[in-house]
């Protein structure tokens, strides 16, 4: 077992690669093509190139009808301040369709989640409707 110590070190090692290998070069190739904000955009202001890029997103973090190419976005306002980072859909972004129909004294207002600072947000006793936009698929 001694004298064989190399080869098993050689086979374990040969293993290792074999096993982490496929999960590097699929963290790396795999995902998406999608438009994200290169930079902060504020609401109804006209998106232009300079707002936009394309990034690998994995297929399970996608959000329902998440825009593949820059041209789709471009030319069109956003419906509320949209932050850096996020991946664009079709729900974020007016097409025609408005908040026109919202009850004087409501605000919409897009709210990430995973925001740290959501808590600070809203406060005890405030009333939030969570809606899903049209094609949301929600």
């Amino acid at each position: 077992m001694w004298r064989a110590r190399w080869a098993i070190w050689a086979l374990f090692a040969a293993v290792v690669v074999r096993i982490a290998l496929p999960g590097i070069v699929g963290a790396a190739t795999g995902g998406e093509l999608v438009v994200v904000l290169a930079r902060d955009v504020k609401a109804s202001a006209e998106l232009i190139p300079e707002d936009l890029r394309l990034a690998r997103i994995p297929q399970s973090a996608l959000p329902g009808g998440a825009l593949t190419s820059i041209d789709s976005a471009l030319n069109h306002r956003p419906r509320t301040d949209l932050p850096s980072g996020l991946v664009l859909d079709e729900s974020l972004l007016n097409s025609g369709s408005s908040l026109s129909d919202l009850p004087s004294g409501h605000v919409a207002v897009a709210l990430r989640l995973t925001d740290p600072g959501l808590a600070t947000k809203i406060s005890a006793g405030d009333r939030i409707d969570v809606m899903a936009s049209p094609g949301a698929g929600a």
